[in-house]
């Protein structure tokens, strides 16, 4: 089956770069996320965080079925970490673990790759789900069925700052409900219902 994962990024976020002693995935990472899946191009996600200014980083892949994956990194003089993951198709799912030499780590779960789909905008992106007239009617009729699982929502609160961030977004992924639906750009949502036949 294959999967439609779609996040919601109104704003981008910026706060002041820390440099962290615990092991941390930079904000968009989390529990339920989506990562880009490989459509025949060779795509590859990529992981990134902060550490130890120098600290070794392993970044451990555990799919649902196969082996586990190591990656490994340094983090940079500011305590910034990447890896680039190997392609995976639409619907593979695995839990991720980032581990520190300090023997600090932050895991992931319920992570899948799909399609990673942005919206932006202004206050038309910002006109909620439960304000259209069709929501009980029509959403809660497809979040009761099967379709539902194929989608999952990232909504990132609207803030600003004049120094970038690289962990503290303040967004989290959640699997599509009537409790995270309700809240959600009604426009990204009906876009994501769409594509759903495409993708």
């Amino acid at each position: 089956m294959k999967a439609l994962l779609f996040p919601l990024c109104c704003v981008l976020v910026f706060n002041s770069y820390n440099v962290l002693a615990a092991v941390k995935m930079s904000g968009f990472f989390s529990n339920d996320m989506v990562l880009q899946a490989d459509r025949g191009n060779g795509t590859r996600a990529g992981i990134s965080g902060l550490a130890s200014a120098g600290e070794r980083v392993t970044v451990t892949v555990v799919p649902a079925a196969g082996p586990p994956i190591n990656y490994t990194t340094n983090a940079d003089s500011i305590g910034q970490w990447n890896v680039w993951l190997q392609p995976q198709p639409v619907g593979a799912t695995a839990t991720i673990t980032c581990r520190g030499t300090s023997g600090s780590a932050v895991t992931a779960t319920g992570v899948i790759w799909g399609d990673v789909v942005f919206c932006a905008g202004q206050s038309n992106m910002r006109l909620a789900m439960s304000e259209v007239w069709d929501y009980d009617a029509t959403t809660r009729s497809f979040l009761n069925s099967s379709d539902t699982s194929r989608i999952r929502l990232y909504q990132l609160p609207q803030g600003k700052s004049m120094s970038p961030s690289y962990i503290q977004l303040g967004g989290s992924w959640g699997l599509a409900s009537n409790s995270t639906v309700a809240p959600f750009s009604a426009v990204c949502y009906h876009t994501a219902r769409a594509l759903l036949p495409f993708l």
